[in-house]
């Protein structure tokens, strides 16, 4: 074989690995880099969904669209795992479910973190955030901030989880801000 052979195809190898890592990264699935769930959720999602009164599916569908069942998903603006939460912006010291700081950690004054990656810790603060969200929409439903059974429709409090409740409750007291078109599709 000649040198010139030789180069040609290590060229080559080298240009099959980089087709297929192409292809695998376009489908997220390289080899020993995969994102891909290896687990069933449906019992934490079912638990969860009766923990906080939640319809059926709801949670599963959710996750879907956020992360297609990916449990290390990192959105663009920081979202982490499968049900895609951006810790800054939740409300996590109000958050009283299963994985609760507990309170000897709070009396001594240590930071208390949730892991989103881990997928129970995810679907069950996902469950009560959607949960805690229904009841502050029935809140300023109650004081004509919203438009009467509209928090009955699951919609909003999706439109609430995706786009923030802080935009859609300015949307209902006439601001002038539109659902974006990502939260539409969602």
């Amino acid at each position: 074989m000649k040198k010139t052979d030789k180069n040609l195809l290590v060229g080559a190898g080298a240009f099959s690995l980089l087709v297929f890592l192409f292809k695998a990264k376009s489908k997220n699935n390289i080899p020993g880099l995969t994102d891909k769930p290896k687990k069933d959720y449906t019992r934490l999602f079912i638990e969860a969904e009766k923990a906080y009164n939640l319809p059926p599916r709801l949670l599963k569908s959710l996750a879907m669209q956020e992360s297609s069942l990916n449990p290390n998903a990192i959105g663009k603006a920081g979202e982490e795992g499968l049900m895609q939460i951006y810790p800054k912006w939740h409300p996590e010291p109000f958050y009283n479910g299963k994985f609760k700081q507990p309170l000897s950690e709070k009396l001594i004054g240590l930071k208390f973190e949730l892991n989103f990656f881990d997928p129970a810790v995810s679907i069950d603060y996902s469950a009560w955030y959607l949960n805690w969200l229904r009841n502050q929409l029935k809140a300023f439903e109650k004081a004509n901030q919203l438009p009467i059974g509209s928090v009955n429709q699951w919609g909003v409090v999706l439109t609430a989880y995706n786009w923030g409740i802080g935009n859609l409750l300015n949307m209902f007291r006439g601001s002038g801000a539109v659902v974006p078109k990502q939260t539409i599709k969602y």
